[in-house]
């Protein structure tokens, strides 16, 4: 049986990563794991996905696998794969071979095929944090029930540190609407502290999952994803021309509304 193995990694031996915006999120990884598992399935491919190489790793279990050497020794060439037709690349990269081992974030439009039980059960056991993480987020005091009220403002904000211009039509948009029983989410730490006396927000640094590697500043964005799984509608606003994966995987594998709205 030919097997993929699909590696989370923050580096790749055939791409030149320019931060910000050549940095993968936990979004990319997902969504590429959704990809690949797809992949896989329709082929009737085995498909191992391997977190090891990622700091992540540190704060959600991962079992070894037969081919855990391999990735191991092979931790500076793993390939990207998707840089013109994804498809097209994997299979040419399994000309002559039963094994290969890649990551890719796959298109956008991955997501436009619901998620059927085995992709949503997959992505469950990826996500299973450890005690440690575990410990962490039931650590945390959040309302019973509640909602995400999320933007993304973009990538130089976590992984630059960088502050934007124009916080006050968040900060606007925030107290024009009802927030008694919604949590704030931002990849702007600034927009977090600059309402936090109007809207719930989580404490703890925010980081990059493709960027960072401490997992001490890890676990935070780690733990607000887990959170994100318990709220009962995500409201989310983004720079960019599409839905952050931060949320959209969310909606996506656990069923939970998410309306896209603009500011």
């Amino acid at each position: 049986m030919k097997t993929v193995v699909f590696v989370w990694s923050q580096k790749f031996c055939n791409l030149n990563l320019t931060p910000p915006e050549g940095t993968f999120g936990l979004g990319d990884m997902l969504r590429g794991t959704v990809g690949a598992l797809r992949y896989c399935a329709d082929r009737g491919y085995e498909c191992i996905i391997d977190i090891s190489l990622h700091p992540i790793a540190q704060l959600l279990i991962h079992k070894p696998h037969r081919y855990s050497k391999v990735i191991q020794d092979n931790e500076n060439n793993i390939k990207f794969l998707g840089l013109t037709d994804t498809i097209r690349e994997i299979d040419a990269e399994f000309e002559g071979k039963d094994l290969i081992y890649f990551f890719s974030n796959f298109g956008l439009n991955i997501m436009d095929t619901p998620a059927n039980q085995y992709i949503k059960q997959k992505i469950h056991e990826i996500l299973t944090p450890t005690e440690y993480l575990a410990s962490y987020i039931a650590s945390i005091k959040i309302p019973r029930t509640f909602g995400i009220l999320h933007f993304r403002v973009g990538d130089k904000c976590v992984v630059l540190e960088e502050d934007i211009d124009g916080y006050d039509k968040y900060i606007n948009f925030i107290k024009s609407v009802d927030t008694s029983n919604m949590i704030l989410m931002s990849d702007s730490s600034t927009l977090k502290q600059l309402t936090k006396d109007i809207i719930f927000s989580l404490e703890g640094p925010t980081a990059h999952i493709g960027f960072h590697k401490d997992a001490e500043l890890l676990k935070h964005t780690l733990a607000e994803f887990m959170i994100l799984q318990q709220a009962n509608i995500i409201i989310t606003h983004s720079v960019y021309g599409w839905p952050s994966g931060f949320v959209k995987l969310i909606s996506y594998i656990y069923d939970i509304k998410l309306i896209q709205i603009g500011i």
